[in-house]
């Protein structure tokens, strides 16, 4: 709604630089795929400590026994031990999995960083319909006065007939042009909200005992209970929006909570 509308770009210009950490702040840290890389990279790591543990030998049996009512009989017992000879082997790991964990922080670095632009985008895109309208505005405003005023040079002939058309059709475009523009700014905060709020928040609700131990829930201070929802672990002090890398390394770095 228009009211609704409305709020929202009062709120994005009063406090411009709270506003835009907010909301890349809930962005970055609730994305399901930065979650979810994090989480990988977390495995990795794990699986580097436990290989490093058992210095990468691993040891299989295998075997079969077979028993019929005849004297023949089928037995067969295998082992297999490997252990990594050098870097070079392809069984090693260490190896592999140290690989896989940079190239998993390399990928969670440029996931982030694409996250990052395309929401300070989204942000910066209001202002910038917001500011088109009011252009569109004073255009409108200045096409009309001109219209106005060629009326009365037209009526004591001072411009010709097409003159005097060509500023009213001027004046009709500039009508359209600023519904046009209106129309986008519209699109424009539609467009935000369902992206800032595409992320599930800590909303308090009445929950069954059954929903209970469906959802992932914790206490709320009103006796309610809270949907919670995986989200990155880092402070809001810390998080900086005009240094996207180091912010973005930071979050590689940080624990998941409510998993």
């Amino acid at each position: 709604s228009n009211a609704v509308s409305k709020k929202l770009i009062e709120k994005i210009l009063d406090k411009q630089p709270e506003h835009k950490k907010s909301m890349l702040f809930d962005a970055l840290t609730k994305s399901s795929t930065l979650i979810g890389m994090r989480y990988t990279l977390n495995s990795n790591l794990r699986a580097i400590e436990t290989a490093e543990r058992s210095n990468g030998l691993t040891v299989d049996l295998t075997g079969t026994a077979d028993y019929s009512s005849s004297e023949s009989t089928s037995k067969s017992l295998g082992v297999t031990l490997s252990y990594p000879l050098d870097k070079r082997s392809n069984n090693n790991s260490i190896q592999s999995n140290n690989i896989s964990t940079k190239l998993g922080r390399k990928e969670f670095l440029n996931t982030c960083l694409g996250i990052f632009r395309q929401e300070s985008d989204n942000y910066n895109n209001i202002l910038y319909q917001h500011e088109r309208v009011k252009l569109t505005q004073e255009q409108l405003d200045s096409s009309k006065n001109i219209d106005e005023a060629s009326k009365i040079r037209f009526k004591y002939g001072a411009i010709s007939a097409t003159d005097l058309q060509q500023n009213h059709d001027n004046y009709l475009q500039s009508i359209r042009n600023l519904r046009q523009t209106e129309n986008t700014y519209a699109s424009t905060l539609d467009s935000y909200r369902v992206l800032t709020n595409r992320y599930l928040e800590n909303l308090p609700v009445p929950l069954t005992f059954d929903m209970d131990l469906i959802f992932q829930t914790s206490p709320a201070d009103d006796r309610l209970r809270s949907l919670t929802v995986p989200q990155i672990m880092i402070s809001s002090d810390s998080f900086d929006p005009e240094n996207p890398y180091k912010t973005c390394q930071d979050l590689m770095l940080a624990k998941i909570a409510n998993m």
